[in-house]
């Protein structure tokens, strides 16, 4: 008896042990990452952390504009996080979102950040066609292309300037407000030096936002516009 009693203390001292062990561990290093970087032009293009802790975690203080896959959890486990939208405001913008245990305890903060998307390329080809069938009714596409695209916020709205080599302004493309998905904004260009039969301003929706591009079109003047991200 006095044998088997021994072989549990030792047993029981050993766990003990183990579970001090594993502790230390998770004290030093909670979560594999302590920044993530996106792109200003990026969404839905998750980057993994791996969380290594025991027992119950969540995270906290989560923005609007990122998804964390998944938010809580149960022991060590690696976890998508993405953005939701590209960053059209002009600047970056980060957030800290902590990884706390079930008693409430903070136990590290991660730095998320995203930096603020440009506008780029507008190619100089005008598609009398619908393209993928992104534009109803047969809504001819027009891409423009200068070597620099510029990109300003205003109290008049988002404004959109293409430029050729000499650094000679081609186009400009105002927008009143940069909708959601599927909502109405106007849109308002001046061209120099084109021939085109863009209207001067008119309604257009968000039809679409996919591959770094703005899928504008307005259905009864039967005109789409794609503004690429860098």
């Amino acid at each position: 008896m006095k044998n088997i009693n021994n072989i549990l203390i030792v047993f029981i001292s050993l766990f003990l042990l183990s579970s001090c062990v594993k502790e230390k561990e998770i004290e030093n290093g909670p979560l594999n990452e302590t920044e993530l970087i996106f792109a200003g032009n990026v969404m839905n293009e998750p980057q993994s952390v791996t969380v290594n802790t025991l027992g119950q975690w969540s995270f906290g203080n989560i923005p609007e504009w990122l998804k964390v896959e998944s938010a809580e959890g149960v022991d060590a486990t690696d976890v998508l996080i993405s953005t939701l939208s590209v960053n059209d405001t002009g600047v970056d913008r980060e957030q800290l979102i902590s990884l706390t245990y079930a008693d409430g305890t903070a136990v590290v903060e991660l730095n998320v950040k995203q930096t603020a998307a440009s506008i780029s390329e507008l190619t100089d080809n005008i598609i009398e066609q619908t393209a993928e069938g992104y534009y109803m009714t047969g809504a001819p596409i027009h891409v423009y292309e200068g070597s620099t695209m510029q990109m300003s916020v205003s109290s008049v709205g988002y404004k959109y300037a293409i430029f050729t080599d000499d650094q000679t302004q081609i186009l400009s493309i105002t927008l009143s407000e940069m909708p959601e998905l599927n909502g109405k904004t106007t849109i308002t260009t001046t061209l120099k030096g084109i021939t085109s039969t863009i209207p001067e301003t008119g309604e257009y929706t968000l039809y679409k936002q996919e591959d770094n591009k703005l899928w504008f079109y307005n259905i009864g003047q039967k005109q789409g516009f794609i503004i690429r991200y860098l």
